[in-house]
């Protein structure tokens, strides 16, 4: 997953107006932006700076959900319970999620049955379920170690999901989910290029990433045509959006932004769609779209 070591004009140009943008932000702004050719296209701002992950630890989930059922452990129509009593990774003691504050509170009605893992990866990307996520962790990963080393035998080690989500405890003592913008991006170069998956496995991620509910970020002020396969996450005047956009079938880049210190969240949101635009275009003249 290399970059590129020398920058034409129009790139050195669209990280000038990203660097434009992000400056009129009144938090912290991370960008990193790839594309695929003999000589991949890659621009990042901030792009090494750690960040609490947020909900963006749900795509490295899937994709460990994704290549352990490729090795034949389990099957993606295989079942389990749904239930919500887990362990802090601090001490082990038990938690519970609040389904006030979980954007899926509908999974919760669901308490007591049986669903398969596909459907609970759908609620995990598609509805950004805590409790989904936290099951798949719990009851299937058997907690973060795997994810974390099978990303550092791709060379993707600023990516680190350490525990579930809404581990009070663990919180507390300072033992959180962390990104970069380089890591997220590269992850979804994982998805994309990487022969972990298979044909059909690497499209039923795309198309779970394409039914993203949440669409103010790096969506917003895009043209309604263009699919974008993505996944965001935010927590207090934390906001972050990563994912693929498919300019045609045979074209696509991959843009990550990740932000921090919001004091207007709105704004910042804003701020994404805003950049998120800027690269959009700049591909479109790129490719002649």
């Amino acid at each position: 997953m290399s970059n590129c070591s020398q920058k034409p004009h129009d790139l050195i140009a669209l990280e000038l107006e990203l660097k434009q943008v992000i400056a009129k932000t009144d938090g912290t702004i991370a960008i990193s932006v790839y594309a695929p050719s003999t000589e991949p296209l890659y621009v990042g701002i901030n792009d090494n700076k750690v960040f609490h992950a947020a909900s963006t630890m749900k795509v490295p989930v899937m994709c460990e959900l994704f290549r352990r059922a490729a090795t034949g452990e389990y099957s993606m129509d295989d079942s389990l319970e749904v239930s919500n009593s887990f362990q802090s990774i601090f001490d082990g003691s038990s938690y519970t999620l609040e389904r006030e504050r979980d954007s899926d509170q509908e999974i919760y009605d669901l308490i007591g049955t049986r669903q398969t893992l596909r459907w609970l990866n759908h609620r995990m990307i598609v509805k950004s379920s805590n409790l989904a996520t936290n099951i798949i962790i719990d009851q299937v990963l058997g907690g973060g170690n795997a994810i974390r080393q099978n990303l550092a035998e791709h060379g993707i080690l600023d990516s680190k999901v350490l525990r579930g989500v809404e581990d009070m405890k663990a919180w507390e003592a300072g033992l959180n989910n962390t990104t970069t913008a380089a890591a997220y991006t590269a992850i979804f170069q994982l998805i994309m290029e990487n022969e972990t998956f298979s044909e059909e496995q690497r499209q039923e991620m795309i198309d779970i990433l394409l039914g993203q509910e949440h669409k103010t970020m790096l969506p917003a002020r895009l043209p309604e045509n263009v699919k974008m396969a993505h996944k965001t996450g935010s927590i207090e005047k934390h906001r972050h959006d990563g994912g693929i956009v498919f300019l045609t079938d045979e074209q696509w880049y991959i843009i990550t932004i990740l932000s921090s210190d919001l004091e207007d969240e709105k704004a910042g949101e804003g701020t994404i769609a805003e950049l998120s635009h800027a690269v959009y275009l700049y591909f479109t003249q790129l490719y002649k779209l």
